[in-house]
This record gives C-alpha cells, structure tokens and sequence, in this order.
C-alpha cells in the first residue's frame, strides 16, 4: 500500500467513526514534496482528526523516515497534550482502528 492509498484509507475511516478530519496539503516540487502550509509548517503532520480529543497522524510508507521536522512537530505535539502516532501499511487497518474507535 502506497503512502497516499494509507492516508485516503485512514481519511475515510476517521470519517466513518464520526471524526472531523484537517489534511495537511503538499505538493511535488523538484526538491520532492512540500507542504503547501506557510509559516512555520514546514514538517506539519500529514492529518489532524478531532471528536472526542486531537489526534496528529504522519503517515509513512515503507521505509520512509521521519525528517527532522517532523521529529521536532511530533515532539511539540506530544508537549501539547496531543496525541500523535506515525502510521504506515503495515498499521491498517488494526493500529489505526485502535486509534480512531
């Protein structure tokens, strides 16, 4: 499962279990993909889900690392009482149901 294909599955999932989804946009530029957030969002999380609390999900394919940023977001999330989890393939469906139930 692609990364893209995750992110689609975990978006309509958290939609079905009745959470309001965020997705952090990005675009392919030569450099590889950016997010089209500005400011100080550069390593943003890939989505936000809200109901009952916040939940910050990255995903990840396979073999795909977190970059600095996204090190620094995860840990600033966390500081701010937000739960945040990196999800890839190998995490769908049950990882994510566990989150998001």
């Amino acid at each position: 499962m692609k990364g893209k294909d995750l992110q689609r599955s975990v978006i309509d999932y958290a939609h079905l279990r009745h959470w309001h989804v965020v997705v952090n946009p990005t675009v392919e530029t030569k450099q590889g993909w950016r997010t089209a957030l500005a400011a100080d969002a550069k390593g943003f999380v890939d989505i936000m889900c809200f109901r009952d609390r916040p939940v910050a999900i990255e995903i990840k394919g396979d073999g795909d690392r977190l970059s600095p940023e996204q090190e620094q977001w995860g840990r600033w999330l966390q500081a701010a009482g937000v739960e945040y989890y990196v999800v890839r393939p190998k995490d769908w469906p049950d990882v994510v149901r566990e989150i998001l139930d």
